[in-house]
């Protein structure tokens, strides 16, 4: 049986990118002027989506103990399912900006070294365009 999930495995469920438009509507829609919690999950949405963060980047694990004094993963994805539809998740952020990398004509190799990947695995961030995807491989 050793190595039967990857031969019959169900395929991946990738979820959209985010994109600046969701940002801008992120940021209308809390208005982080009134609130800290606001404020503090729309500067981890930008830092993530701008810097290529996985969402594990940008929050401190789960544990009791902290009483809710730093952003926990749990605080940060409850927001995030709140704020936008299903197809958006955690790795969201880095897909969206990895694609608007792409669609603003960076090079592969420079978005691969924003987004720190030491191998192809970046390609599969890049969404929606598949001329765009066709001259990546090229």
């Amino acid at each position: 049986m050793r190595g039967s999930f990857s031969r019959f495995g169900a395929p991946a469920n990738r979820k959209d990118p985010l994109t600046k438009g969701d940002l801008a509507s992120a940021v209308a829609r809390l208005r982080p002027d009134n609130n800290y919690d606001d404020s503090l999950f729309i500067a981890q949405l930008l830092v993530g989506f701008y810097a290529l963060l996985q969402s594990g980047e940008l929050v401190v694990p789960d544990r009791v103990q902290l009483h809710g004094s730093l952003p926990t993963c749990s605080w940060f994805m409850a927001r995030l399912r709140r704020l936008f539809p299903p197809s958006i998740a955690g790795h969201s952020m880095r897909a969206g900006r990895a694609t608007a990398l792409a669609e603003a004509g960076v090079p592969p190799d420079r978005i691969q070294a924003a987004g720190r990947w030491s191998s192809e695995a970046f390609k599969v961030y890049i969404r929606k365009h598949p001329a765009l995807l066709a001259a990546l491989t090229a």
